[in-house]
């Protein structure tokens, strides 16, 4: 969204859901946490962290655009990209982003400790839930857009 409103003078939801949170960042994320945490080499991790964010960009943009007629991105103008859904420009991107979340994050472990935890758990449910219901209205109606379009031509 950043990228966006610099590149555009204004705030453009690119994403699939109608709300400020774009699942695809926190997937893409969460995952780097997961599987790479451990990893030491910061130079590994940000080629590491470039291969998840690249392979949960290219399936949540293929399966977007295939089931539901909606394409996320498009990378199509962008030198080595792989049917417009990934490019290396933008993975080398992600991957120095999850690199840097990830060796920071011990940081931020202080704060997230002075929360108790059931309003830790209230707030993480909270996000799901809204997460969950913004998801689920948004590719309802990117269904009904596609069927509707269809029924056009």
């Amino acid at each position: 969204m950043i990228y966006c409103r610099l590149k555009h003078g204004k705030l453009v939801n690119r994403g699939l859901a109608r709300g400020p949170i774009c699942p695809i960042y926190g997937v893409g994320m969460c995952l780097s946490v997961l599987l790479l945490g451990s990893v030491g080499s910061f130079v590994l991790l940000i080629l590491l962290s470039m291969a998840v964010a690249t392979l949960v960009e290219f399936a949540l943009g293929y399966l977007s655009h295939r089931i539901l007629g909606h394409r996320l991105w498009d990378y199509t103008d962008e030198k080595g990209n792989i049917l417009g859904y990934v490019c290396p420009r933008f993975s080398l991107i992600w991957g120095i982003i999850c690199a840097s979340v990830i060796k920071l994050l011990p940081l931020a472990e202080p704060l997230i400790d002075l929360m108790s935890a059931p309003v830790f758990c209230a707030a993480a449910f909270t996000l799901l839930i809204v997460a969950v219901v913004d998801i689920k209205s948004s590719i309802g109606r990117k269904r009904s857009e596609k069927i509707t379009r269809k029924g056009t031509k």
